[in-house]
């Protein structure tokens, strides 16, 4: 009896690979396979380790575009390709490294934005030291805004007319002009922190931001506001950005103003 030749299902089910993907291999020249008069692809054993090499050097992650150079290197070439290899699964392994501390910070962001749901107008210092003013348009400040979205806030002293300005938070060892400072952390403040939430698609209205500190000041004196971004998501449809909120407490406080706020 004559050896039974392999389908493309039994192919995949052997490799754990994909049918399109062994379709895509196959395009990219990397094997061929005879088809039956019905177009159907028919494997041997040969195919099946052919391809399981290749299954390898994508392991290796080798692009689909080098496979054939990399099975056919002399051994003199292999040390450079390899070199090379090694430099760019460095490179991507740094890559990912900084995609999970951006995914740990927003995770972060979920679960403070949970506890402030639950547990708002407490006293709560930031975690931050250092506001500078940005552009948009400024390449430097705006790449930092890509890394982590939560390093932008906005600032806006409770006691002036002036509107609030834009910022970015940035750490003692940034570099920055002292002019361009707008906020910073003074030894002995004392905030209440709560979450606040703006409707994207409007224009950001609905920020509630300014009516509650109309209400804290009914019951004491502020200073600073400062919303630092936590995260973006959908509420009954609609686009919404949530906030947290540290507003700097210059009178007296008790806990009976927490209680307060949260009837009102």
């Amino acid at each position: 009896m004559g050896k039974k030749n392999l389908t493309i299902g039994e192919i995949s089910e052997i490799l754990n690979i994909t049918p399109s993907t062994l379709r895509f291999w196959e395009k990219e020249n990397l094997f061929h396979v005879s088809k039956k008069s019905n177009h159907y692809r028919t494997y041997t054993n040969t195919d099946l380790i052919d391809i399981a090499d290749i299954l390898y050097y994508r392991n290796l992650g080798v692009p689909v575009k080098d496979i054939r150079a990399f099975s056919s290197l002399e051994l003199s070439e292999y040390d450079q390709f390899l070199e090379n290899q090694e430099r760019e699964l460095n490179k991507k392994i740094e890559e990912y490294q900084q995609m999970l501390l951006r995914s740990q910070s927003l995770k972060r962001n979920y679960y403070r934005l949970l506890r402030l749901l639950v547990n708002p107008f407490i006293l709560e210092t930031p975690d931050f030291h250092h506001v500078i003013s940005w552009d948009f348009r400024e390449k430097e400040r705006i790449r930092q805004y890509v890394s982590d979205p939560s390093y932008y806030v906005w600032c806006k002293d409770t006691n002036s007319e002036i509107s609030g300005r834009k910022g970015l938070i940035v750490s003692e060892n940034s570099s920055y002009s002292r002019s361009d400072l707008i906020w910073e952390n003074r030894p002995g403040s004392r905030y209440i922190s709560f979450p606040v939430k703006a409707m994207i698609e409007n224009d950001y209205s609905g920020l509630e931001a300014p009516k509650i500190v109309a209400e804290v000041q009914r019951h004491t004196t502020t200073g600073y506001l400062i919303t630092r971004h936590l995260l973006n998501c959908k509420i009954n449809g609609e686009n919404v950005e949530y906030l947290q909120a540290y507003l700097e407490i210059t009178g007296a406080w008790d806990d009976s103003f927490t209680k307060r706020l949260m009837l009102d």
